[in-house]
């Protein structure tokens, strides 16, 4: 399933996170999720933190 998963991001959001680090933002968005459940705008704001120079509606969708 995970490959599904992986290509499906890739097409969706690829453009728009090249570079970053997709399994450490993976890690950052399942750290969040652990402390509380959250809503989409709560792990926007939280991850806008660290990944700035990315879209923040594809950072967001790609940790959930």
């Amino acid at each position: 399933m995970q490959p599904v998963l992986a290509r499906a991001q890739q097409g969706a959001f690829g453009k728009r996170l090249a570079g970053a680090d997709l399994e450490a933002m993976a890690e950052e968005g399942r750290a969040l999720l652990a402390e509380e459940p959250r809503t989409f705008a709560q792990l926007r704001t939280l991850l806008s933190q660290q990944w700035a120079e990315y879209d923040q509606q594809a950072v967001t969708y790609s940790i959930s």
